[in-house]
Formats: structure tokens, C-alpha cells, sequence
């Protein structure tokens, strides 16, 4: 039996409108999930139905098998971390993290072992006398953090906790935070927008569009095999031209696109026929630059090249439309003129046209 069930959910903010319609989400004890996807997706608001603070007009809410629909926010055994740490700010830390064991009714012995121990977790033994306001950023989420697992929730919910850090501290918060969940076990919901993120925390990734869950599966997957156009374009498939099928033999499409002659073995093979017209989408780290034509070529012209400290970025002008290639600096650099922008089959992902 999973742990968290979410079934059949129809939640919306105004009468006639759904953010989530006929929602499905399962996990297992102990899985760490991430609802990734772009601002009005529904993963916010996926959170707050599980914590209570939304009731679905249609569905249920299973926690370790017991129905939580219609029960109140704080009768759920459940930890919140959100964007804002949403710290008391006239509390020190250690009755920030004190808080909820106090609403809870814990004796007082229990709740002074019970902190330090969280705050030994979060590395802040020293800081339980400070106030908020004298804390850095980083260490303001790790209150929140210790906030959340010291009344040993039975479910984690964080809603883009590490937005407001950063980037040097987010990388490092976000290794605190995976310690942290496989330390402790705890079944956790990971909202955000963030692709890096979801890929290095997630036991599995579901990405979220409108309200639906486009495509779920361990982050590799997510990463490299997109099953879906919108998956493509959000994972990084930044690059796109059009063309029209020549020909489908088995996993094989052969693409005109302008003069070129292009040949696709993508992992799926979209509802085409000979004839159709498609958009096809690579990513500017598996292309490679040539100053020869090669099979699976496209001609143009280097406008400029971008330093990015591991990776080369140059912008590529052709008859198909610009493209950004990203090579390692290990490789010799290309200066500005003619070249050849190649790419392997299987790593051209191929979808029907739709015009807009």
C-alpha cells in the first residue's frame, strides 16, 4: 500500500475553474518526490491540498492509509517548510523550533532534548538565543528545516525553500537537505521550479502542466528521455527547427529541413506520417561544431561565443534559424565564420507540427 494517495482530485480556487482536475499521485514510505514545473502549473497548490489548507470539491487524501481529506491543517501530522522560512520573528531560535512541540503539549524535558537534537541535525548548536533577524539566509532555512522535523511528521512538505538563497548557498543546502531526508526517513513532497533541484534530490521527478502530471519517473529518465513535447522544451531542449518526414522505417525518421537532410532515432516516435510537417528540438550541449559538412549537418555562421566558466557558448546563425551550442573548454574554440552545427540522431527529439 503506498504511503500518500492522492485520488481522482478536483481542486480550484473559484467556482467552474479546476487547477487540478481528476489528479493522481502515489509514493511510497520514505521517497523523496518533486513536483517540477513552470509558475501556475498546480504543484503549490498540490502542496497545500495535502497539507490541509485547500479541500479538494472532488477526491480524497490518503496518508499511510487513513483519509485526511476533510481533517483540519493541525490535526495532520505533517512538517511545512515554505519559500519565506515563515520564522516568528520575536522568537529565538530555539522557541522557533520549540513552537510546535509547545502546541503540541510536550513536556518540557522532551522539548529540550527534542530541539537540540534537531538543531544538532541543522548544525546550529550555539544559535538557539538568537533572533531571525541575526541569522543569515542560510541558516534561517535550516530553522525552518528543524522547525518542520522535530515534531516528527509523518510527511514533509517544502515549497521552494531554497529561492530566496544564493546560488553558492543553494547548492550547498541542497546537499543539507538530502543528508538531511535520507538521514530521517521522511516521506517528502519538493515543490519547485528548479530543474537542478528536482534532478539531484528526487528519488523520482514528476513534472506538472496545467494542472496534469505530463510526465513521472526517476531523474535520468526525466532528463534524457522527455516523453513529451512540453517535458522537452522545460528539461533544456532549447534548440528548434522545422522540417517536414521523408521517410519512418522502424525507429528511424529521415527530416528535410531547408537544403539539409537530417536523420532522427528518437527514444519515441511521434503519430507521423511521410509528409507531415515537425518541429525538431537538441540540446546546445550535445551538438557539436564542425568546420567540415558531415552527415546530420546544419550550415551557418558563428555570431559569438559566451565564457561560462566549465562550457563555451557560442550562438550560431543559419537558414533554420539560430542555435546555441555549449562545448566543454576543453575543446579547441571556434571563432567567428562558417561552420557546421552537428547532431546524432538519438539525440534529436522530433514532434508534430501545430501551428499557432
Amino acid at each position: 500500500m503506498a504511503f500518500l494517495e492522492l485520488t481522482n482530485l478536483q481542486v480550484g480556487y473559484e467556482r467552474g475553474s479546476s487547477v487540478l482536475s481528476d489528479f493522481h499521485l502515489t509514493m511510497e514510505k520514505g521517497e523523496l518526490v518533486s513536483l517540477l514545473g513552470p509558475s501556475g502549473c498546480g504543484k503549490t497548490t498540490t502542496l497545500r491540498t495535502i497539507a490541509g489548507f485547500i479541500e479538494p470539491s472532488r477526491g480524497q487524501v490518503l496518508i499511510n492509509g487513513r483519509d485526511y481529506t476533510k481533517t483540519p491543517p493541525h490535526k495532520r501530522n505533517i512538517g511545512l517548510v515554505f519559500q519565506s522560512y515563515a520564522l516568528f520573528p520575536h522568537l529565538s531560535v530555539f522557541e522557533n523550533v520549540a513552537f510546535g512541540l509547545r502546541m503540541r503539549r510536550v513536556n518540557n524535558t522532551d522539548i529540550r532534548r527534542r530541539v537540540t537534537a534537531a538543531l544538532t541535525m541543522v548544525d546550529l548548536i550555539g544559535f538557539e538565543k538568537r533572533l531571525p533577524t541575526q541569522l543569515s539566509g542560510g541558516q534561517r532555512q535550516r530553522v525552518a528545516l528543524a522547525r518542520a522535523v522535530v515534531i516528527e511528521p509523518d510527511l514533509l512538505l517544502l515549497d521552494e525553500p531554497l529561492s530566496n538563497l544564493d546560488a553558492k548557498l543553494r547548492v550547498g543546502m541542497r546537499a543539507e537537505l538530502h543528508h538531511l531526508q535520507r538521514q530521517l526517513g521522511i516521506t517528502t513532497v519538493y515543490v519547485t521550479h528548479d530543474q537542478v533541484e528536482a534532478m539531484s534530490l528526487s528519488d523520482r521527478v514528476l513534472v506538472m502542466n496545467k494542472g496534469k502530471i505530463e510526465q513521472e519517473g526517476k531523474p535520468e529518465e526525466i532528463f534524457y528521455r522527455p516523453a513529451t513535447p512540453f517535458v522537452a522544451r522545460f528539461m533544456g531542449f532549447d534548440n528548434q527547427f522545422a522540417g517536414h518526414v521523408k521517410s519512418i522505417n522502424d525507429n528511424q525518421i529521415e527530416i528535410i529541413a531547408g537544403t539539409c537532410r537530417m536523420v532522427a532515432r528518437p527514444h519515441f516516435i511521434p503519430n507521423v506520417r511521410v509528409g507531415d510537417p515537425v518541429d525538431v528540438l537538441f540540446r546546445p550541449e550535445v551538438a557539436q561544431l564542425a568546420r567540415a559538412p558531415s552527415e546530420n549537418a546544419i550550415p551557418g555562421e558563428i555570431v559569438f561565443r559566451t565564457f561560462q566558466g566549465s562550457t563555451g557558448e557560442y550562438l550560431v546563425r543559419s537558414a533554420l534559424g539560430e542555435f546555441t551550442v555549449a562545448l566543454a573548454e576543453t575543446t579547441p574554440s571556434f571563432t567567428p565564420g562558417a561552420i557546421y552545427v552537428v547532431i546524432a540522431p538519438e539525440n534529436l527529439i522530433v514532434e508534430q507540427h501545430i501551428e499557432e
